[in-house]
């Protein structure tokens, strides 16, 4: 039987913080306040549409994006925590 391994880089985000992330994928949030989370793709497009998210809850969102440029996240309502990139 085979077994899957993510791995992600820790990336922490202020209070309605945004950051570019290079790369083709995201793993997902880890929410210290709760808030909602963007996903935006570099070409322009919205994968996710401010999703609510709960302080302490680990929210996960395996996207791959459309092209290898990278993504922003965008924080709103008061999230912050930690971005699995």
């Amino acid at each position: 039987m085979g077994s899957v391994r993510e791995n992600y880089r820790a990336q922490p985000m202020g209070v309605n913080a945004s950051v570019r992330i290079g790369g083709s994928s995201f793993g997902g949030f880890l929410a210290k306040t709760a808030g909602t989370i963007t996903l935006t793709d570099a070409d322009g497009t919205i994968l996710v549409d401010a999703v609510p998210l709960t302080a302490g809850i680990y929210t996960p969102l395996p996207f791959r994006f459309n092209t290898s440029a990278g993504a922003t996240i965008s924080l709103g309502g008061g999230a912050s925590g930690t971005a699995a990139v």
